[in-house]
């Protein structure tokens, strides 16, 4: 059995090795931008404000230079937000527009018979061997992991209140969403079927003024454009792969082991720095609900970093009881509301860690 876990890089790039006894992973490759379209692009955002009447016309070529320039849509979209003067740009005519870029993109390169950008990177993907199965990595993890549920807690890189009174398990609650989402990340929040999708200060403020048993049982693992896209059934759905925004969390459970288990399985990975945990939720019934940051760029990038905690922690080399749930992997799936109650079994999701 392998010593080390490598680094989960969910844009492909070659990465330093992580020991499976901790340490962080940095990038040996990163993807160097045009100077010259880097340029472009600061020079019309400073000229952007400025432009009275107009800003829209040039709204389409600003977002053209800035994915020329190598920039994801995230990062182009808040430069244009701060920097279109006042009134500003609303953050829906900034979205339409890269997307509107995009499709831009891809036509150009179809129409000089070329293949569009994000066919070659799932043909990329395609090519690249599989990651190979390994063995006995839950088994490890939950074996070097002895500790109780305060063990666990103590863990925990942001304090967390204690206390099961209604104004701690808001305060825990808050906490979370802000520090796993930015105020401008757009949040689904409900049931497994909801498809409202929110600014996060929104459903904030929806969550201080509800009492905590009206409170939705479940949250999107990832943010949402709150446009409307075509599920892989082909309906129209605000929340579904084509309407991820950011690529940020895998959701990792295990349904068949133990809690105790599980428990300690967490334990053990955060003790050795093995993946990069940023929240672990009880679900209020038989499992502890971890987010994992992959940060991919694409929906490409993250179906490869999936691949990867596939072959550590759903290894057909394992038992089955001993393999993470695979169904998680879609990047639109819901995970449990910290703090909220499960409709099931009434208990509390209690939020036990977070980084």
């Amino acid at each position: 059995m392998r010593s080390n876990l490598q680094a989960l890089d969910g844009n492909g790039n070659k990465c330093v090795c992580a020991p499976f006894r901790g340490g962080r992973t940095i990038p040996a490759q990163v993807h160097s931008a045009s100077i010259r379209s880097r340029r472009r692009f600061n020079l019309d955002l400073q000229h952007l404000a400025g432009i009275v009447g107009e800003r829209n016309a040039h709204l389409l070529a600003i977002c053209n230079r800035g994915l020329n320039a190598g920039f994801g849509d995230e990062e182009i979209e808040r430069r244009i937000l701060e920097a279109s003067g006042n009134p500003p740009l609303s953050v829906e005519e900034v979205r339409r527009a890269i997307a509107k870029a995009h499709v831009n993109r891809d036509e150009g390169s179809a129409k000089h018979g070329n293949t569009p950008a994000a066919d070659k990177t799932a043909d990329a993907h395609k090519a690249r061997p599989a990651f190979a199965p390994q063995r006995g990595i839950v088994r490890k993890m939950i074996e070097e992991g002895h500790g109780t549920w305060d063990d666990l807690a103590a863990l925990s890189p942001v304090a967390l209140p204690d206390g099961e009174d209604e104004a701690s398990r808001l305060l825990r609650a808050v906490t979370c969403v802000r520090t796993l989402y930015g105020a401008r990340d757009r949040l689904c929040l409900g049931d497994l079927h909801s498809t409202t999708v929110k600014p996060r200060e929104e459903w904030v403020a929806d969550m201080i003024e509800s009492p905590l048993r009206t409170w939705p049982e479940r949250m999107g693992t990832n943010p949402f454009t709150g446009l409307v896209g075509k599920t892989t059934e082909g309906r129209d759905s605000t929340r579904c792969k084509a309407t991820v925004a950011t690529w940020r969390y895998a959701l990792l459970e295990f349904d068949h082991l133990p809690l105790d288990d599980q428990r300690a399985f967490w334990i053990g990975i955060i003790r050795r720095h093995a993946l990069p945990v940023a929240a672990i939720t009880f679900s209020g019934s038989r499992s502890l609900h971890g987010l994992v940051r992959v940060d991919a760029e694409t929906e490409a990038g993250y179906s490869r970093a999936w691949d990867k905690l596939q072959a550590f922690f759903a290894s057909p080399l394992d038992p089955v009881e001993e393999r993470c749930d695979t169904s998680c992997r879609d990047g639109s799936r819901m995970t449990r509301l910290p703090e909220a109650s499960n409709v099931e079994t009434g208990e509390v999701q209690s939020l036990l860690y977070l980084a």
